[in-house]
């Protein structure tokens, strides 16, 4: 993000003169100027701002154009899309709290459902949620579905006992004082950052795939904190899955 804002506005100090570009105008302003010159060349900037605008904007595509997925990708997903059902129901029962998470709350909000180039689903749990789900999973689980927790714990895994690929991620959000975070180390700095309690719970309902979940309280809050403006992508991204590149499903 610092690359792609840097193209459009920086700031540079020589011993003369203050060099400044916005959006593609780039100014050279003598130190020495007096304050009406100084606003007559921040208005000659205002006036491109429209136009300049509109070019930075065709470099993005709004994520909720981007195709659904086919084929093999598809049946990959809807076997995930299982696993969420059977996770789904062992946590409501048990009156457990739980929320989609990272790309399966982005796909909820913006596709109702998968984004078209994922490949599993993420969902977590506070702490104490998480401690009693790895108790009585094992035993409330279908026999074709086998639980999986980590070393050192704070995620656990469900998954086919065979004959697919498929699989879900539970992590587990440490219950901070006033904030919930996840302290998993392979997960990026940004998403280990703390959120309010307010932001996430209590939870709430969104559908994803046909289908009622839990979600984060203030769903909008909670993307943004973790992905800035979550609706947009660059019309040139390329991101790689075990299966698909977003270009495939961009038009």
């Amino acid at each position: 993000m610092k690359k792609i804002l840097s193209l459009f506005f920086y700031i540079q100090n020589t011993e003369t003169h203050k060099i400044i570009k916005i959006f593609g105008i780039k100014l050279s302003i003598k130190k020495k100027l007096s304050t009406k010159q100084k606003i007559d060349l921040i208005f000659e900037i205002i006036k491109n701002i429209d136009f300049k605008q509109n070019l930075i904007m065709d470099y993005f595509i709004n994520a909720s154009n981007a195709t659904v997925a086919t084929g093999q990708l598809r049946k990959f997903q809807t076997e995930c899309i299982e696993l969420l059902k059977t996770f789904a129901k062992i946590s409501e029962d048990a009156n457990l709290t739980y929320w989609l998470d990272f790309g399966t709350l982005l796909g909820a909000v913006r596709h109702n459902g998968f984004i078209p180039w994922d490949d599993d689903l993420d969902v977590s749990m506070p702490q104490s949620s998480f401690e009693v789900f790895k108790k009585i999973a094992p035993s409330l689980l279908p026999s074709h579905v086998v639980y999986i927790e980590t070393v050192p714990s704070g995620m656990a895994r469900l998954q086919y006992k065979e004959n697919s690929d498929a699989f879900l991620d539970i992590y587990c959000y440490h219950e901070e004082k006033n904030a919930l975070c996840t302290k998993l180390p392979f997960v990026n700095i940004h998403s280990r950052k703390p959120i309010k309690n307010e932001v996430i719970l209590p939870t709430t309902q969104i559908q994803f795939e046909g289908q009622n979940y839990s979600a984060p309280n203030d769903v909008d809050s909670y993307l943004r904190i973790r992905y800035g403006n979550y609706s947009l992508l660059p019309k040139s991204a390329h991101v790689e899955t075990g299966h698909v590149a977003i270009n495939e499903h961009l038009e």
